[in-house]
């Protein structure tokens, strides 16, 4: 088993990189993600596991609307006109 110091830098490590992600997709987000831990860091999920846990809702949040599938192509007209 992992010893829980290297689980915990290896989670700080992908957080970060999520984070930076987020800043270039959503500024305005990563920003909101910022004033959730004043202290510019990312939540640890064992000190602070509701801040952690907005953190990874939020950044799963963003992620999702930006791989969502978009439309193509022109909108059709309604039928009847």
């Amino acid at each position: 088993m992992p010893d829980p110091a290297q689980i915990a830098a290896r989670e700080e490590q992908l957080l970060t990189e999520i984070r930076s992600v987020i800043d270039q997709l959503d500024p305005e987000l990563g920003e909101r993600l910022r004033h959730l831990h004043p202290a510019q860091g990312v939540p640890n999920s064992v000190t602070m596991p509701d801040q952690y846990g907005l953190f990874v809702a939020e950044a799963l949040s963003l992620l999702f609307r930006q791989a969502a599938p978009r439309p193509r192509g022109r909108p059709r007209s309604p039928r009847g006109s």
